[in-house]
């Protein structure tokens, strides 16, 4: 018995070491390799626990994150409900890792505009974290900057401007200027500008993301969609060569990391086209919207 014990905690352990492995390449940007250590742990966790243990919860969880980043917003819609299912079952509906797992459910259904069930869900997230964790905390501001994302989608400006301005004030709070999310919070903002139509306000808060972005969290999609929107702020600011470097670095990330119907890629490709047609550059204008033309035909 003491022998099985021992192997069941030896292949455990394994699990852990491929999650581990598993986060480290998601974070430098190789979801096709994140996502197949991610299996195997899956593979081991479900073996030893069956499909209803948290270490299965964190596994999908993990999918669910790499699904999003690619675009693919159903698909991590199906890794997070699972995910929320085991979760819920273990802890109960009013903890913590429930919460968190509401939170991360919210994602893709708000970027693939169901905002109602999201901001449904996120609400309930945030009155579980503030009652456990008080106020000021991460898993707080984190649920707040994704309400922000779910007002700034139903153009409700002012009340997104509120959402993130307190996650990225408890974002510096806790962890300091330079922290990444903090430089999530500045793009947000910048976008709420960029839709107001104040493009000097939009692009100060674009550059404070990129500008930490670059130096603690480079290569990562949201640095390159940083990028994407710095260089939309100057386009529409008739800026066109300054313009291009920015949407060039977000489009040279997405076009390998994403589905080519992505909208953060489209909008990259669109934004080029444009910024082409202001330097006088028809030939490349072109390339990009016949990308623009092909992505049209593969979403019908």
């Amino acid at each position: 018995m003491s022998g099985a014990r021992s192997l069941v905690r030896f292949i455990r352990k394994a699990a852990e070491n491929l999650t581990e492995l598993a986060n480290v390449t998601f974070y430098q940007g190789q979801y096709d390799q994140s996502e197949k250590l991610n299996n195997q742990a899956l593979a081991i966790d479900q073996r030893l626990f069956g499909d209803r243990n948290p270490a299965v919860a964190q596994e999908l969880n993990n999918l669910g994150a790499i699904e999003m980043n690619r675009g693919k917003y159903p698909a991590s819609e199906g890794y997070y409900r699972r995910a929320l299912a085991i979760t819920e079952g273990w802890y109960g509906s009013d903890h913590p890792e429930t919460a968190a797992n509401l939170t991360a459910l919210a994602q893709p259904l708000t970027f693939d505009k169901h905002e109602q069930e999201a901001q449904s869900l996120l609400e309930r997230a945030l009155a579980i974290q503030k009652r456990v964790n008080g106020p000021i905390n991460s898993t707080v501001a984190t649920t707040q900057n994704q309400l922000g994302i779910v007002a700034f989608q139903g153009k409700q400006y002012d009340a997104a401007r509120s959402y993130f301005t307190q996650a990225r004030d408890t974002w510096k709070q806790l962890f300091g200027e330079q922290y990444p999310s903090v430089a999530v919070a500045y793009s947000n903002l910048g976008s709420v500008c960029l839709e107001e139509k104040n493009l000097a306000c939009a692009e100060q808060m674009y550059r404070e993301a990129v500008s930490r972005f670059d130096k603690y969290s480079a290569n990562t999609l949201n640095d390159a969609v940083a990028h994407l929107k710095l260089g939309r702020a100057l386009l529409r600011e008739g800026r066109f060569r300054d313009a291009e470097p920015e949407a060039l670095f977000g489009y040279n990330y997405l076009v390998k990391k994403v589905t080519s119907t992505d909208r953060f890629l489209l909008f990259a490709r669109k934004d080029l086209a444009a910024i082409y047609d202001g330097l006088h550059d028809a030939a490349k204008a072109a390339r990009y919207r016949s990308e623009l033309e092909l992505a049209a035909q593969t979403k019908h």
